[in-house]
């Protein structure tokens, strides 16, 4: 659109208007015109020549104005707003995976304590398991320190039995 005071605008039609009468009057050479295109011409039934309509033109005033950059401005800030609002969108899906992440995280690190809490009472009841092992060792061990050389002179009292008796009989 072309903004124009009105001024102008009439000085605008008139130089138009001239500018029309010069070239209506220009001569115009041109190559003589074949037969053929002669017998067209004069078969063509013959039209009235009518000046071409006059240009309007429209001028705005400044509240044409206003309102054209009020609504181009409203446009814009329309797609605006609309990509801030999924931009919110997008804010609160990542924060709910956030907040969907933390809860499962403190979940894994209670259930995490709690194994490790048993690994650490299993772990004290296997030293107190090796500990009872380790006396009752020492105590066989004390017996049969006590026992073995007593058993071993038995059984060499019975083999010296036996051998005896072999020899008797």
């Amino acid at each position: 659109m072309i903004f124009k005071r009105k001024k102008k605008e009439e000085k605008g039609i008139e130089d138009i208007e001239e500018e029309l009468k010069d070239i209506e009057e220009m001569p115009l050479e041109l190559e003589e015109p074949k037969e053929e295109a002669i017998e067209m011409v004069e078969e063509r039934p013959k039209k009235e020549v009518t000046k071409p309509p006059e240009p309007t033109y429209a001028y705005a005033t400044m509240e044409d104005v206003e309102r054209l950059v009020e609504a181009i401005v409203e446009e814009k800030w329309k797609k605006v707003d609309m990509r801030l609002v999924e931009f919110e969108n997008k804010i609160k899906s990542t924060e709910s995976k956030i907040t969907s992440l933390s809860s499962k995280l403190a979940e894994l690190e209670r259930v995490f304590s709690e194994i490790q809490a048993r690994i650490a009472e299993r772990e004290k009841e296997h030293i107190d398991e090796m500990k009872e092992v380790k006396t009752s060792l020492k105590a066989m061990e004390k017996i049969l320190s006590e026992f073995v050389p007593q058993f071993t002179d038995g059984i060499r009292d019975v083999r010296e039995l036996i051998k005896v008796l072999k020899e008797k009989v």
